[in-house]
Formats: structure tokens, C-alpha cells, sequence
């Protein structure tokens, strides 16, 4: 699989939408009516654990949560200001599109690799690079989001 820009950024969205489905899987299996973060370090929910009906678990680490859906892993900060996601780091994009392309028997590409797509994008105009202040965890969002 060559890697294209459009590719790239359908993976992207494809991070963010397991992302949107890991914090559904936890808000509606533990009654939770705000983010998991917050939840969890309200003691609301478990640092770990897994709904096992689903072939999920998720981990939690500083201000973000590791989501594993089957073999597939999903690494990504909260926003400091209101503890929900809003942009990815380069490294835990690359690391689900490591994952991505293992589980489908695809290529994999190099960190490098990934760092330029991301320019790519970012010089498109498709991403863009946080303008938020410097404690979000955050590096990179897409435009049309």
C-alpha cells in the first residue's frame, strides 16, 4: 500500500473516530455523564479495564488513555483545559498506524515516514498545528474537524 496523502488522512480519522468509540464504550458501561479522565481521577472509574462483550480495554496514563480494540491500539491525551481529546501527538498516531497496518497484513511506514505525511497535510492546509497554549498535550488537528 502506497502511502497517499488522502490515505494518510482517512487514518487520521479513522484514530479519531475509535478515539470517539472508546469514550462512548466507557461513558455508557460505567454511567458516566463526564469525560473518563475526569472520572477516573474522581475515582468513578477504574485506572484499567475491559468490556469484555465488546474485545476492548483501556489503560489510563497521565492525562490520556491507551484503547485497545482487539490487537488494534489507540494511544491519545485529553486537553488539559476540559479533559476531552482535541488533536494528536506525531507519535501516537504513528504507533495506531503501526497497529493499523499489522492488523490488516499491510506495509508498515517509518516514524519518519509518518512525520512527513503530516507535514504534507499541514503545508496542504488539511492539519493544522495546535494554536492552544503549550500545556495541552496536543500537537496536531485537522481543519474540517
Amino acid at each position: 500500500m502506497i502511502m497517499t496523502n488522502q490515505n494518510f488522512r482517512d487514518l487520521i480519522l479513522l484514530y479519531e473516530n475509535y478515539i470517539q468509540k472508546g469514550n462512548e464504550y466507557l461513558k455508557f458501561d460505567f454511567h458516566l455523564s463526564k469525560s473518563p479522565l475526569l472520572a477516573k481521577r474522581r475515582g468513578e472509574l477504574p485506572a484499567s479495564g475491559q468490556i469484555v462483550d465488546k474485545n476492548f480495554s483501556f489503560q489510563f496514563h497521565g492525562m490520556g488513555c491507551v484503547f485497545k480494540f482487539g490487537d488494534l491500539f489507540v494511544d491519545f491525551d485529553y486537553s488539559f483545559s476540559d479533559f476531552i481529546y482535541k488533536g494528536f501527538e506525531l507519535s501516537k498516531l504513528h504507533s495506531f498506524i503501526s497497529s493499523y497496518l499489522k492488523v490488516n497484513g499491510l506495509p508498515q511506514i517509518s516514524i519518519s515516514e509518518t512525520a512527513q505525511l503530516v507535514f504534507n497535510l499541514e503545508k496542504s492546509g488539511v492539519l493544522r498545528e495546535k494554536e492552544e497554549n503549550s500545556i495541552d498535550t496536543y500537537e496536531y488537528t485537522l481543519v474540517d474537524r
